[in-house]
């Protein structure tokens, strides 16, 4: 799992790039940090993301999309639980 630090939300969502994604997906999955905040995205959400920009130049050369996901930060105040069977 990668630790991504977002600078900014662009309308309440996260966006990230497609070139990024793949290695995100590879990695399984990508944790997401914002203002003290964070939320994980799985390779399935990666997958499932919604491409908003598409073609964008590269400032050093190429293209990619971008994929922006809803920012849905993890609620720190509840802890995680284990169940067993």
């Amino acid at each position: 799992m990668i630790i991504y630090e977002l600078k900014k939300l662009h309308h309440g969502k996260v966006e990230l790039r497609s070139i990024d994604l793949k290695r995100f997906i590879e990695q399984d999955g990508v944790e997401v940090h914002h203002d003290g905040k964070k939320m994980f995205l799985s390779p399935t959400a990666l997958k499932n993301g919604k491409i908003t920009l598409k073609n964008v130049q590269s400032q050093f050369g190429g293209h990619y999309d971008l994929v922006s996901f809803n920012w849905k930060p993890k609620d720190e105040r509840q802890p995680n639980f284990i169940f067993y069977d």
